[in-house]
C-alpha cells in the first residue's frame, strides 16, 4: 500500500530515537500457564512494554539526539508541526534545566519534583506562578524551546503574561544560546504586546521575530481534524460548485469563498482560521487543510483516485482505499437529521432585533432571534429591524409560485444531475425576483430606513434553518447591500433576492445532506444600517481552537474594506488569542493592513469582557448542543465593538 505523509523531520527523528533507546529488558519468568481443559486456541502472553528510558531532564541540548530525548509535541501553538522543549534557569545555582517536555509539560510539577526541598519550599501552583513569572524577585526563569519545523526555526518564548525586562530576556537568551546546538540560529518571539514592549531596547540582540515571520515559512495547516474517503480531485483555478459531488477529495490551487458538499478539502494557499470555507467544514465535520506546494508534490499520483485523507494537529496521511471503503465513508459522514424551529407565518410586522429572544426564531428566523439575545446579555449591537418569514411565504402565495420540493424533485435530472438542479432552482429564484413586491411592505420598511438617513443598508438571511445548533449554514444565504437613503426599487430588489436565496443549489443542497424538510424553510430578513467609523470587521470564537490547555478567544480581524470570512489569496488576518487568565497572544497582524494593528493593546480587555458575556449568556441557551460562540463584529474607531451575529459553534480540535 502507498503511503504518503510528509513531514519534514520524521525520518531524522525516528532514526534518533532508535539510537538512543536502550535495549529492552527480557520479559520477567511467570509461571507455566495450566494446560486448557478443552481443545483451544494457544493462549497469548502479552509483551511488556519497553519502559521509558529517556531522562528527565538535561543541562545542555547538544545535538539532534538530545532533542530527541526531550521534545514534546506542542499542545497550544497556533501553527501545526510545532515541538518544545520546556526549561528552567535556577538564579540560585545558575543551573539550567532543559525538561523532558511530554513527561513534565510544566514548569510547576518540574520545580516542586526536582528544584523544592524543605528549605526552599516552592508554594502551591499559583504562588509559584506569580513568584516565578511576574515581577523582578524570581529566583528562576521559565520559558520554552520550540522548534517550528516547516519555518526550520528555533525559538525561546516566554509565557504570554511574564513580564520579564529586556535585559533579564536578553541575559536569558544568551544563557540557552550557549547550551544548545542550535544556539547560532536561535530567535526570541515575543507572544504578545506586553513582550514586545519589555524588548524594544534589546530587539536585534535577541534576534526578535516579528509575528508572521514563522507564517511565511508554514507549510502544512490543519483546519478541521478528521478522516474521510474520496475520490481524489485537482483543480486548477475557478472551482465550478455544478461539478463538485460529495465524494470528492477537493485539492484547490486558491481558497474559494465557498465549497459544496465534498468529502475533504486541500488546498494550497493558507486559510483563515475562521473563513466561510472554514466554518463549513467545521460544521460538517468536513477533514479540511492547507499544504502549500500541494501541486507539486508527490500527491499528485493519486489523481482521480479513491484515498483515505487524515487531517491530524501535527500532520495528515493519504493513502490508497477502495470502493467499499468510500462507502462506508459516505454513510458515516451523514449527520443525524436536523429539525428547523417551529414555522410561524402569523406574524406580520416588522420589529426591532433587541425585542426578540431565541423563541421568536418561528417567525424572525435564528440570526435576528439570536442577535436580540445578545442585545438581552447587555453587549451593543447593530441593531436594525426584522422582516418576518409571512412576508416571504406570503409573496409566494400571491404570485402563485410553486416552491414545494415535490415540484422541484419532479424536475427532470434533478436528484441525480447537479446542472439540471442548478438550472430548476435557477428558474424559481427568477419568479421570485421578478414578482412585484406587496406596497404596502414596501412602504412599511421605507419608513423605517427612513429614520437613519445618509447610510447604507444590508439586508440579510434569518432564515429558520441557519445558524442552528448541529446546522451552521454559514455563507449559504445571501446578503445584500443598498446604496445610502435607498430608492424603493432599490429595497425591493433587495429584500427579493435574499428571499430568493433559500433556492440556491448550495443551500438545498446542504440541507439535503442534513435532511432537513425544505417545505419547513422559510426566510425573514434582517435589515441592519452600516456602522459609521468601523476600522476592522472581525470574527471570533469564544474558545480556543487550538487547543483546551488555555482558555481564551480566538479573533480574527481584517481592516475595513477587506474580508476576514472570504478567501484573499495568502492574505492572513490578524489573529489574537485573548486568553482568560493571561495576557493576550498575538498569533499574527493583518497583511491587509501593513503589519498595522487592528486592535490595539487597551482595547483588548474590553473585547474579551464583552465576549465573555456573549459567551455566557448564549451557552446558557444552547447548552451542551454547542461548545461556543461564533461571533461576527465590528471595531470602532474609538476601539469599541459591535456584535453583529452570533451563532452556535461546535469545536473540533
Amino acid at each position: 500500500m502507498m503511503s504518503v505523509t510528509p513531514t519534514r523531520w520524521a525520518a531524522l527523528l525516528g532514526a534518533v530515537a532508535l539510537a538512543c533507546a536502550e535495549p529492552a529488558s527480557p520479559p520477567t519468568p511467570t509461571a507455566p500457564l495450566e494446560a486448557p481443559r478443552t481443545p483451544g486456541p494457544e493462549p497469548v502472553v502479552a509483551e511488556p512494554a519497553p519502559a521509558d528510558t529517556r531522562p528527565d531532564w538535561l543541562e545542555a541540548i547538544e545535538d539532534e539526539a538530545a532533542w530527541a530525548l526531550l521534545r514534546a509535541p506542542s499542545n497550544e501553538h497556533a501553527l501545526a508541526r510545532t515541538e518544545v522543549v520546556k526549561l528552567l534557569w535556577d538564579h540560585r545555582t545558575d543551573r539550567l534545566w532543559f525538561c523532558q517536555s511530554e513527561r513534565w509539560p510544566l514548569h510547576y510539577d518540574f520545580a516542586v519534583r526536582f528544584l523544592a526541598t524543605g528549605e526552599r519550599p516552592l508554594g502551591d501552583r499559583r504562588t509559584f506562578n506569580r513568584r516565578q513569572y511576574l515581577g523582578a524577585e524570581r529566583e528562576m526563569q521559565l520559558a520554552s524551546l520550540v522548534r517550528y519545523r516547516d519555518a526550520d526555526r528555533f525559538t525561546l518564548e516566554l509565557g504570554p503574561a511574564d513580564d520579564l525586562d529586556g535585559e533579564g530576556v536578553l541575559r536569558l537568551f544568551e544563557r540557552v544560546r550557549a547550551a544548545v546546538f542550535f544556539g547560532d540560529v536561535l530567535h526570541y518571539r515575543p507572544r504578545s504586546e506586553l513582550h514586545a514592549r519589555r524588548i524594544r531596547r534589546v530587539r536585534a540582540a535577541v534576534r526578535a521575530l516579528d509575528p508572521n515571520e514563522l507564517w511565511a515559512g508554514a507549510r502544512y495547516q490543519p483546519i478541521t481534524l478528521g478522516q474521510s474517503v474520496g475520490r481524489l480531485r485537482f483543480v486548477r483555478g475557478a472551482l465550478d460548485p455544478s461539478s463538485v459531488v460529495p465524494d470528492q477529495i477537493l485539492v484547490l490551487d486558491h481558497v474559494p469563498d465557498d465549497v459544496p458538499l465534498c468529502a475533504g478539502i486541500v488546498t494550497a494557499e493558507l486559510q483563515a482560521p475562521l473563513a466561510h470555507v472554514a466554518v463549513l467544514s467545521q460544521s460538517r465535520g468536513t477533514p479540511n487543510m492547507a499544504l502549500r506546494g500541494v501541486f507539486d508534490g508527490p500527491l499528485r499520483a493519486l489523481d482521480e483516485r479513491i484515498v483515505r485523507l487524515r487531517v491530524a494537529a501535527d500532520d495528515f496521511a493519504l493513502e490508497p482505499a477502495d470502493a467499499e471503503a468510500l462507502r462506508a465513508s459516505l454513510e458515516a459522514s451523514r449527520p443525524a437529521p436536523v429539525e428547523p424551529p417551529a414555522l410561524d407565518a402569523t406574524r406580520e410586522a416588522l420589529a426591532d432585533t433587541c425585542t426578540l429572544r431565541l423563541a421568536d426564531a418561528a417567525w424572525a428566523g435564528s440570526k435576528a432571534a439570536q442577535l436580540g439575545e445578545v442585545c438581552a446579555a447587555g453587549v451593543p449591537t447593530s441593531a436594525g429591524f426584522v422582516v418576518p418569514l409571512h412576508h416571504a411565504l406570503a409573496h409566494l402565495t400571491r404570485h402563485r409560485i410553486d416552491a414545494s420540493a415535490a415540484t422541484l424533485r419532479a424536475s427532470p435530472g434533478f436528484a441525480e444531475d447537479g446542472a439540471a438542479r442548478a438550472a430548476a432552482l435557477s428558474g424559481l429564484r427568477a419568479q421570485i425576483e421578478n414578482a412585484e413586491l406587496d406596497p404596502a411592505l414596501l412602504d412599511a420598511i421605507g419608513a423605517r430606513v427612513r429614520r437613519v438617513r445618509g447610510r447604507r443598508w444590508i439586508f440579510r438571511s434569518s432564515t429558520n434553518a441557519e445558524d442552528l445548533p448541529g446546522f451552521s449554514g454559514a455563507g449559504l444565504y445571501e446578503s445584500v447591500v443598498t446604496p445610502a437613503d435607498p430608492s424603493p426599487a432599490q429595497i425591493a430588489r433587495a429584500l427579493r433576492e435574499v428571499w430568493a436565496s433559500v433556492w440556491t443549489r448550495r443551500a438545498w443542497d446542504e440541507r439535503e445532506h442534513y435532511r432537513l424538510d425544505h417545505d419547513r424553510v422559510a426566510m425573514a430578513v434582517l435589515v441592519q444600517p452600516f456602522l459609521d467609523q468601523v476600522v476592522a470587521m472581525g470574527v471570533a470564537i469564544t474558545e480556543n481552537p487550538f487547543s483546551s490547555v488555555r482558555s481564551g478567544i480566538l479573533v480574527d480581524l481584517a481592516p475595513r474594506g477587506a474580508s476576514v470570512t472570504a478567501a484573499a489569496g495568502e492574505e492572513l488576518p490578524e489573529q489574537i488569542l485573548l486568553y482568560r487568565h493571561s495576557q493576550p497572544e498575538v498569533i499574527s497582524r493583518s497583511t491587509q493592513s501593513g503589519g498595522r494593528p487592528l486592535l490595539t493593546e487597551g482595547a483588548m480587555r474590553p473585547l474579551r469582557e464583552r465576549l465573555d458575556r456573549v459567551h455566557a449568556h448564549m451557552m446558557a441557551l444552547w447548552g451542551e448542543r454547542a461548545d461556543a460562540a461564533d461571533v461576527e463584529l465590528a471595531l470602532l474607531a474609538d476601539g469599541s465593538a459591535v456584535i453583529l451575529q452570533a451563532r452556535p459553534y461546535r469545536m473540533r480540535r
